[in-house]
Parts: structure tokens; C-alpha cells; sequence
């Protein structure tokens, strides 16, 4: 729990750095990336974490992580983390940065998996819903996900709304199977 509350100041204060140089989406994008790149090469954790490289070195090993350089304050918690022998907060802190899809400048933040790309018109009006919806302005971010048939699955923090043609028949298929017990 310690480790918790630890990770959840160290992410009030990147996104506060991020909201005051009004780069927030910039610092939110490349959390994600570089978290995601953790999760997808769990060895980088034990590379950075090494003690036998410098503080020099792990620098340049994280600079050489993607095509684009980080940004310096994702940059600068990294190396933070590295130096208070941190790192493995790393990903609490961007669960923290991600959770409940947190509001940030009285905004939330959506995750919209479509089977086809949305229309710009189609986008404003799904915005205009969820905003309605969360009393709150909407930030959508869109993947495609072909699986899904047709319609939208909606994530915002961990609530899930499955609007999706696959979502349907997965419960039809539930339900006259008898294992869905709401009879929904």
C-alpha cells in the first residue's frame, strides 16, 4: 500500500508539470508508450534497474526506446525513478495516470474500439454522449479492432460499454447456452 501512495504522488506531480506547460496530452502519450513498451519487454526493467550501469548509460539505453525522443518530463521521472532505485513504481504510476480514466483539466479520457474507422461526425456525436453521459468533457482516443464486427466497445476507466456486433452475439450465444445467468 505504501508503493501505492507513492506512485500516486509521483503521477499527481507529472501531470501537474504536464497541466502547468500545457503539454498534457504530449506527457500522457508517451506514459502509455513507454508503459506499454515495459510490458511488452519485461527485461528493460532489470536493465534499468542494474546496478552495474551508470546512471549515464541507463540514460541513453531509455533515450534509444523509441523513434522519437520521450518527452523531458516523462524523461526526467524515469530517470528519477532510476536514481531513488524506483523503477519497478513505473507501472503503478501509469495505472495511476490511466485509472478510473482520470479527469485532467475537466476532461476524462476514452478508449473507443470501432470495427471501422468513425466519421469525424460520428465522433463529435459519440463525445457528445459520453459527455452527457460522465457530466464531464470527453477526450476519445480510437483503435480499430476488425474482431468486433460492427459498433463501438467504450472503455473509460474500468467501466466497459460493448456496443459492439461481436459484444452482441457473445451474450445471444450466452444466453441460449443457459451460462448467462442474468437472462440478459
Amino acid at each position: 500500500m505504501h508503493d501505492f501512495g507513492l506512485a500516486a504522488r509521483y503521477a499527481r506531480a507529472l501531470l501537474g508539470a504536464a497541466q502547468a506547460t500545457g503539454q498534457l496530452d504530449d506527457v500522457w502519450g508517451d506514459l502509455e508508450t513507454l508503459g506499454r513498451r515495459f510490458r511488452q519487454e519485461g527485461r528493460l526493467w532489470r536493465i534499468l534497474q542494474h546496478p552495474l550501469l551508470s546512471l549515464g548509460q541507463k540514460q541513453v539505453i531509455l533515450r534509444s526506446l523509441g523513434d522519437q525522443p520521450l518527452h523531458p518530463l516523462v524523461e526526467k521521472l524515469v530517470l528519477l525513478l532510476i536514481r531513488k532505485k524506483r523503477v519497478t513504481l513505473f507501472p503503478v504510476i501509469v495505472g495511476q495516470v490511466e485509472e478510473g480514466g482520470k479527469t485532467v483539466e475537466g476532461k476524462i479520457r476514452a478508449r473507443v474500439k470501432t470495427a471501422t474507422p468513425l466519421r469525424s461526425h460520428m465522433q463529435r456525436q459519440l463525445e457528445t454522449v459520453l459527455a452527457q453521459i460522465f457530466h464531464c468533457s470527453v477526450l476519445i482516443e480510437t483503435t480499430l479492432d476488425p474482431e468486433l464486427l460492427a459498433g463501438v466497445v467504450v472503455r473509460v476507466g474500468d467501466q466497459v460499454m460493448d456496443y459492439s456486433l461481436r459484444g452482441q452475439l457473445t451474450r445471444l450465444q450466452r444466453r441460449f447456452s443457459g451460462s448467462d445467468p442474468t437472462g440478459v
